[in-house]
């Protein structure tokens, strides 16, 4: 198709709706997993009540969106307007631009946003180096080793930059991976999109089951300190993302409670192989009194102050374009955590 086949058309907050199952997609729905609580097996059970009134059976929800009958597809947007208000989900429709490429499939704005941000934190299967730990690299110079392993890691992530790009470059280069267009680069780093999603619900459904939230006077704390997908979350976007989820979830089970609850979260995950922790903080939306949506991260200037405090004795370095996310020495973490809460009490 040409460069003008693109449209605007009704879009929901469902993850790759076009290139998933309709019950995938719904499961693994940021918005759908709040409103529902899909990451407990009642949530789950109300999905399914959900799809029941929606009158969509189990065996079209889990047929790939593809092979779904056009006439659920056309229908779909009067379904879910039906159910909506009822269970609270007045935000699950709204515009987007799409794009068809004949056989090859239709990608919405949406779509090519989350699997860019995937492409971004992918990793390469069996490179095994993101999980190696410091000691078990030798006897060599602990600080040698360090920054050996800084430099291959920003090399990886230069590398997956550019893979990204190319993915929305018109002219994509054709060496080394003989692909012709943006489209087969698109379809290439799918997996990635799907595998991103299913770990941050995995990883938050355990963190929750667990009840690894804790709560400090200015704000919730969790660590990762294992676990099968450790590595994916020390890039700064996943560990974003899985922040973000978590905070909202909090946020939605603290609403009608009668005490005061934190809007903040802090999440800080190990990097074995440099044995420091990525720390990032996230704000979960608040309402102004015109009734407007804020969103804002003070935990990003509370980390730019500790930072420039300089606090003796205690080893950081804030190296992202977000100011709410930071390295911490191992070591180090009890006592950054103590020194941010002091500091975020203040304000």
């Amino acid at each position: 198709m040409s460069d003008t086949s693109i449209r605007e058309v009704e879009d929901f907050p469902f993850t790759l709706l076009r290139h998933w199952s309709l019950y995938n997609a719904m499961l693994h729905s940021p918005y759908l997993c709040t409103r529902l609580r899909l990451y407990t097996a009642k949530g789950r059970s109300r999905l399914d009540n959900l799809l029941a009134k929606m009158g969509i059976s189990r065996e079209y929800a889990k047929q790939l969106w593809t092979h779904t009958p056009r006439e659920l597809k056309k229908s779909l947007p009067d379904k879910l307007e039906k159910v909506e208000t009822g269970v609270g989900l007045e935000l699950v429709q709204g515009k987007v631009f799409e794009r068809g490429w004949g056989y090859k499939g239709t990608f919405s704005a949406t779509d090519v946003v989350q699997i860019i941000e995937a492409t971004l934190v992918s990793i390469e299967e069996g490179s095994g180096k993101e999980n190696i730990t410091p000691r078990e690299e030798g006897k060599d110079d602990p600080s040698e080793r360090f920054r050996q392993r800084e430099g291959e890691m920003k090399a990886e992530w230069v590398t997956r930059f550019w893979r990204a790009l190319d993915s929305i470059d018109k002219y994509p280069p054709i060496p080394p991976t003989n692909l012709t267009s943006r489209v087969d680069l698109l379809i290439t780093n799918l997996p990635s999109g799907k595998h991103l999603h299913r770990t941050i619900l995995s990883t938050g459904q355990s963190i929750i089951e667990k009840r690894a939230i804790k709560n400090l006077r200015s704000f919730r704390i969790t660590t990762l300190r294992e676990g099968p997908y450790l590595a994916l979350f020390e890039h700064p976007i996943a560990l974003t993302k899985l922040a973000t989820w978590l905070c909202e979830v909090s946020a939605e089970e603290d609403r009608g409670r009668a005490r005061r609850v934190q809007p903040g979260l802090v999440i800080a995950c190990l990097i074995p192989s440099r044995a420091v922790f990525l720390v990032v903080g996230v704000t979960a939306k608040t309402t102004a009194d015109d009734g407007n949506e804020t969103v804002g991260n003070k935990f990003g200037l509370a980390f730019g102050r500790v930072a420039k405090r300089e606090v003796r004795g205690l080893g950081m370095k804030i190296d992202a374009f977000e100011p709410g996310v930071v390295e911490v020495r191992e070591g180090d973490l009890p006592r950054f955590l103590e020194v941010l809460n002091l500091e975020i009490a203040r304000q």
